[in-house]
């Protein structure tokens, strides 16, 4: 038997108690997943694990009493394997007496061929299989579900007889019409961003206590005029207030919201930006700029779909988040350029962007983050016309997009890549990252990314103006520290060992900081011209 080359195995196991459960998300990335329930008691009240149908409001899922989700309720010695881009939750438990369910999931990833639907097919299936016992001989039932097609074929077997099953059978004539609709040869044609070409790998995870801001600058920040490498800082912030009191840390979601109501009660600072969708479009009407105080927000952002993608200073967050170890450090702190606040109920997608000429760091306090990241060599592949790509302002007034802000891949929709229109996507290398909780993510300057939230999310990012190539060392920048007077002021409050919150940093403009590093405003004006030419009118002005 051939060896599958770079397959990989991950298994994990989870306990979830009282009033856990799983939101809807599929495995991305991944091929093959599964779970099984370990043989023991399994309390009652446990959530059921539901799958949905990919294809809307039609057969086999759809009965008068489930409506479009397969529901399976977990019992022990239970295995369920399917397919990875199933979308499926876990129900909450109901353990009021206390108990935990425990199960244990893997996600299987083999590389995929342009033709791979041929070999993978007779894998996508949901199989349940139930220990034998007195009562019953091994029962297994699944779904037979083409990838491809998204045609959804099944039968119940007991004791190796097949049997029909009105509700998961349609006929075979409008399978073979359903698949003549679809073009097979296309990898990830209708499917999210990210599954037309195998990644590169996730981007390297590091220790929380394992580096310093001069690790951190020579390692990841600094190399030639793009270059610079994306790290997870693992569990970075999970020991700081603000994930404790309003993020993961807290007892619950609404205790959370609690605490953030009660800072918040005698404020009614308006937040400079409020998304009205969840899927970022740019648009101008999708934005309410200074609306919503901090209070309205949460107060109605669960039932509004609000996502708050506001400056940190309109809010009082920046009280509890205290300066990361990484930053700790004048050469960083004389460089911040943005602090940003990022909340929502979860599900929120943004566009392929760039952060132009600043380094990011984004903090998660609570819920999940998926980032696609598109290496420095890729830009030229992705900032054309033929690949969605938009500039606004140089859009003619009778565009569709003419309506939009920036420069982004605006033309492609992230949730359902149309490779008919938009080829070149399948030749598009990129990297991807999974930040929990706690974790931060250094997103390099010039990096192209695109973001997806799973749950109540809740994170603050940092942006630091980048000093391009090699022409100012680290030493150069501590010691720039001593020439300016608010420099000083903190590098003695580091010096000191003080405690320093996000809300006691001081933003710097692009232009004021460009003077004090000549050799950094040459090499950052080379860069942009050369590589968004685009924006070359935009760059004199701040120079």
């Amino acid at each position: 038997m051939k060896a599958c080359p770079k397959a990989e195995l991950f298994i994990w196991i989870a306990g979830l108690g009282h009033k856990d459960g799983h939101h809807e998300h599929h495995h991305h990335l991944s091929t093959l997943s599964g779970v099984y329930y370990p043989t023991g008691e399994i309390p009652q009240g446990a959530g059921q694990l539901l799958f949905f149908d990919p294809r809307g409001p039609y057969p086999p899922f759809h009965t008068a009493s489930t409506g479009r989700v397969l529901p399976i309720r977990p019992q022990p010695g239970m295995f369920i394997m399917f397919p990875s881009w199933l979308r499926h939750k876990v129900e909450h438990n109901y353990f009021p007496h206390g108990g935990r369910r425990i199960a244990v999931s893997f996600n299987f990833h083999m590389p995929m061929s342009e033709d791979a639907w041929r070999t993978t097919s007779p894998l996508d299936r949901i199989t349940r299989i139930q220990p034998k016992s007195s009562a019953s001989p091994l029962d297994t039932s699944y779904a037979m579900l083409d990838s491809e097609s998204a045609v959804l074929t099944g039968a119940l077997h007991q004791k190796q007889q097949p049997a029909a099953n009105p509700r998961i059978s349609i006929p075979a004539a409008s399978q073979q019409q359903a698949k003549k609709t679809v073009d097979l040869h296309k990898r990830g044609h209708l499917r999210p961003l990210g599954e037309q070409r195998p990644s590169l790998g996730h981007v390297k995870i590091v220790s929380a206590e394992s580096m310093t801001p001069k690790e951190l600058f020579r390692e990841y920040e600094t190399g030639s005029k793009l270059q610079g490498t994306p790290v997870v800082f693992k569990g970075l912030v999970v020991n700081s207030k603000a994930y404790q009191k309003f993020g993961e840390g807290a007892a619950n979601m609404g205790a959370a919201d609690d605490y953030l109501l009660a800072q918040h009660e005698n404020s009614d600072n308006k937040m400079s930006s409020v998304e009205v969708v969840k899927k970022e479009s740019r648009v101008h009407n999708t934005a309410r700029l200074n609306t919503y105080s901090f209070k309205e927000f949460l107060q109605t952002y669960n039932e509004s779909g609000a996502y708050a993608a506001t400056l940190l200073s309109d809010t009082k967050v920046g009280n509890d988040l205290e300066l990361p170890k990484v930053l700790r450090s004048c050469a960083m702190l004389n460089r911040i350029a943005k602090m940003n606040l990022w909340f929502s109920s979860g599900g929120t997608t943004s566009v392929v962007h760039q952060d132009g000429p600043q380094q990011n760091l984004n903090c998660v306090l609570a819920g999940k983050k998926r980032i696609l990241m598109f290496p420095p060599g890729e830009i030229k592949k992705i900032v054309e016309d033929d690949m969605g790509w938009v500039h606004a302002t140089s859009l003619s007034s009778d565009d569709e997009m003419a309506n939009t802000y920036g420069a982004f891949a605006g033309r492609i929709d992230v949730d359902r890549m149309d490779l008919d229109k938009y080829p070149g996507w399948s030749h598009v290398n990129h990297y991807h990252a999974e930040i929990e909780a706690g974790d931060c993510v250094f997103i390099p300057a010039f990096w192209l990314h695109q973001v997806r939230s799973e749950g109540r999310n809740v994170a603050a990012n940092i942006w630091l103006h980048k000093i391009p190539g090699k022409a100012t060392t680290f030493e150069d920048l501590e010691e720039a520290c001593q020439d300016h007077p608010d420099d000083e002021a903190t590098n003695r409050m580091l010096n000191a060992g003080a405690r320093v919150r996000w809300s006691d940093l001081k933003e710097i403009n692009t232009r004021k900081f460009l003077r004090r590093h000549p050799n950094g405003q040459r090499e950052l004006w080379s860069t942009i011209t050369d590589v968004f030419p685009a924006l070359a009118e935009r760059a004199k002005k701040i120079f």
